[in-house]
């Protein structure tokens, strides 16, 4: 059966909302943990170069600031690849819009 060309119409409209009303929470969680490391590398970096710092607090700051590099790269990397996930999403949204879900490969296209 012809996918009906008004389901088709409004799947086209309605997607871009819901697929960033389902993603922007997501978005926003990372980027605000994102600036939660950033804050305390700032606040950690700041005392490290303070002159009055031991060198046992300076060891422990040097080991804290490495865990919070790998923290931020990977938190980098998770807002990177949401947002890529709601664009590689995209032409497949408007692919299944236009020939009906037919929940088979694009090969039997």
């Amino acid at each position: 059966m012809p996918p009906d060309p008004l389901l088709a119409a409004v799947t086209h409209a309605l997607w871009p909302l819901v697929m960033v009303s389902v993603t922007a929470p997501i978005i926003i969680s990372v980027a605000n943990a994102h600036a939660a490391m950033s804050g305390r590398i700032r606040e950690l970096a700041a005392e490290r170069r303070d002159p009055a710092t031991s060198p046992g607090r300076d060891e422990s700051l040097r080991a804290q600031l490495a865990l919070f590099r790998v923290r931020i790269r990977l938190s980098h990397a998770a807002h990177v690849l949401l947002h890529l996930s709601v664009l590689c999403r995209w032409p497949t949204a408007r692919s299944t819009a236009t020939y009906g879900d037919t929940s088979s490969s694009m090969m039997t296209r």
